[in-house]
């Protein structure tokens, strides 16, 4: 009536209940290990335990349009979604006497689970995953262009970049997305960087003066390593992070049939603003690369594994571009990270489009327009 009903989500009827301790006393013939072995298969063999309801108090014929959720569904929404699990024991009473449907206690639940170091951890790991904390682990480079991305190095990048998801989620603000100049470095990954005054092993977190430094997950070497092919940059993808993970600009159509015959004709020797030149000037490409490109282009200045350039054998590096497919509080001329980081936090783009990533990796499902 407890653990499994938690597991369901919903109270247990005494026939269920009976059917459980029927199961038990079978299997305690043979052993109380095997009582216990078999109400734990059949628990986790349910459809109650396998999917989530939301259906409301059940009505004949099932429910019809909108309806709202019983306290059960509600504990059991927000235990999954903060928690990653059932309700624990405090949750799941309120559920019981129904007190969790109230506004306020409602509210005092979400306050005391979000302080709660599961909670924590669970959402940290949600936004790496919108922020491209996960994407950098599954990410490799080509060693010999990129001697000193060593399985440590990389597993440094990692650990700061997580670092810095968990602090921002703890204790920092939406605008800190953006404008952060915080990052968890130790001695070996803050001399890949070229950021001085940090010794050993362990990661702490310093203020780096860098203006390179200071535009918060797109100055995170990880984030943009993640973002880069394994043996170039990829103003593409780039481009794509900032337009859907934080300035959330709509939906791009999927690539038309003929894509990668296109870009096979471009010259191969070609830079990555030669390639989005030639995207530009050709209609085939141009309807979506001209969304998404210009963000990536302003990211020219880090190299495929996040460190910072200002000029290579060719000059100094054109971090320029502009900005066409956002609306006019974005639109316009940029030139380099921080000129877009200081158009994203004016308004609401910015904490909207966060609120919604969050929802989307802590609910589970993509929203619609009409929702």
């Amino acid at each position: 009536r407890n653990r499994i009903a938690r597991a369901f989500g919903r109270r247990l009827d005494d026939t269920e209940v009976n059917g459980y301790v029927d199961l038990y006393h079978k299997g305690q013939l043979e052993s109380p290990q095997t009582g216990v072995r078999l109400m734990i298969e059949a628990t986790l063999q349910s459809p109650s335990f396998l999917y989530r309801t939301e259906l409301g108090t059940p009505t004949p014929g099932g429910p019809k349009g909108q309806v709202a959720l019983t306290p059960h569904e509600i504990a059991t929404l927000l235990a999954f979604s903060l928690t990653n699990s059932v309700p624990d024991e405090a949750l799941w009473q309120k559920a019981d006497t129904g007190a969790i449907a109230k506004p306020d206690v409602y509210a005092a639940e979400v306050d005391r689970l979000l302080a709660l170091p599961e909670t924590k951890a669970n959402l940290a790991q949600l936004a790496g995953y919108w922020l491209g904390v996960e994407k950098l682990k599954l990410t490799e480079k080509e060693t010999s262009k990129f001697p000193e991305f060593t399985p440590d190095a990389k597993a440094d990048m990692t650990k700061s970049a997580e670092l810095w998801v968990e602090d921002l989620l703890a204790s920092g603000s939406v605008k800190d997305l953006v404008t952060s100049n915080k990052m968890f470095l130790n001695e070996s990954m803050a001399t890949l960087f070229g950021i001085p005054g940090v010794s050993g092993a362990d990661m702490r977190p310093l203020q780096v003066p860098l203006p390179e430094r200071q535009n918060g997950i797109l100055s995170q070497p990880g984030v943009l390593a993640a973002y880069s092919r394994p043996t170039r940059g990829d103003p593409i993808h780039r481009g794509l992070f900032a337009f859907y993970g934080l300035a959330c600009g709509g939906q791009v159509p999927a690539p038309p049939a003929n894509a990668l015959a296109v870009a096979a004709t471009f010259p191969p020797d070609s830079t990555e603003r030669q390639l989005a030149g030639l995207r530009a000037a050709n209609p085939t490409c141009l309807a979506c690369h001209a969304r998404f490109d210009p963000l990536g282009l302003m990211t020219e200045r880090f190299d495929p594994i996040g460190r910072y350039h200002e000029s290579d054998a060719n000059g100094p590096i054109d971090q320029s571009s502009v900005v066409v497919s956002l609306g006019p509080d974005m639109d316009g001329p940029v030139d380099g990270v921080a000129s877009f980081t200081s158009k994203l936090v004016q308004g609401r783009r910015l904490s909207d489009c966060a609120a919604q990533n969050l929802a989307v990796f802590t609910l589970g499902h993509e929203f619609k327009d009409d929702v």
